[in-house]
């Protein structure tokens, strides 16, 4: 028999309870994000079996971290005497140093000497290390530490090119170590600005590479800025170079025609804007 001194108990409406199973479902997506972003923004392809490059003055480089990750890097020093101009090159996320040569090309044909860098985590660095925006730009500031000391760099005629990923690790690395000269290729402007196309909160990213921010103050201390994009990229929307610009008013914003993948290097023109802008920014003295 029912208690006579108690009442029926209240079922919650079912607006109430459909409420709280997608909070609940939110939240649970939240966590599955959190959780996998490394992936998605670290993908780490397996490392090449190709063969060292077979360029003059190749050296192969490592440092080693503060918690001691080795991290390799190549560098080929333009032939001839003198202290050269030197590109420091970051490649995208899905990407490995074994794949930049046409970068060391390329910029021999300025008479300039090129850094590829790895990241931790990444090819023959050392495997059991996790990528982060810290971690990765704290090595980066260790290579050229050492790029610099060496007596055949000239320290002020050092210029970042990174493409997507690698753009936002060269403007990060530019904060603790100015170069002349940067060359953004398919930019975003942060990691942020794609968590809410995944339904999440910004405060759910790690590692967040806030380009938009570190960009403005560089260039207005007089750092040269080359933004290189296209409407045709299919990963990273035209629409984060354009704002990038309207955030550094002194940058250069160069339109290509070409995917995501396709290296502004090999683009036909390319040659004469590059020397054009490297010439500006006191680069090279072609």
């Amino acid at each position: 028999m029912a208690d006579p001194g108690s009442s029926p108990r209240r079922r919650r409406p079912w607006w109430l309870r459909l409420l709280a199973v997608l909070g609940l479902a939110y939240l649970g997506w939240c966590a599955v994000l959190y959780f996998v972003q490394d992936t998605l923004l670290f993908p780490r392809p397996q490392p090449s079996t190709e063969r060292l490059p077979n360029r003059t003055g190749f050296e192969r480089v490592w440092i080693t971290a503060e918690d001691g990750v080795r991290v390799e890097g190549w560098y080929c020093a333009a032939p001839g005497p003198g202290r050269k101009s030197c590109a420091v090159v970051f490649h995208g996320n899905g990407d490995l140093i074994d794949y930049q040569m046409d970068y060391v090309d390329f910029f021999r044909r300025f008479d300039m000497s090129t850094l590829v860098v790895e990241y931790r985590g990444y090819g023959r660095s050392t495997p059991s290390a996790s990528p982060s925006e810290k971690w990765i730009v704290s090595d980066s500031v260790k290579f050229i530490d050492r790029l610099i000391a060496q007596p055949d760099v000239d320290r002020d005629r050092l210029v970042y090119v990174g493409h997507s990923l690698g753009a936002a690790v060269a403007t990060q690395v530019a904060v603790h170590r100015t170069p002349a000269a940067l060359i953004l290729e398919a930019p975003f402007t942060s990691v942020v600005a794609f968590a809410s196309g995944y339904g999440a909160p910004p405060a759910l990213v790690k590692n967040p590479f806030r380009t938009d921010r570190a960009l403005p103050p560089l260039a207005a201390a007089g750092m040269r800025v080359l933004i290189v994009a296209s409407r045709a990229d299919e990963i990273i929307p035209f629409e984060h170079a354009t704002r990038l610009k309207e955030l550094v008013p002194s940058a250069t914003l160069l339109e290509i025609a070409a995917g995501h993948n396709d290296l502004p290097v090999n683009q036909d023109g390319f040659f004469e804007r590059a020397e054009s802008f490297l010439r500006a920014a006191g680069v090279t003295a072609r």
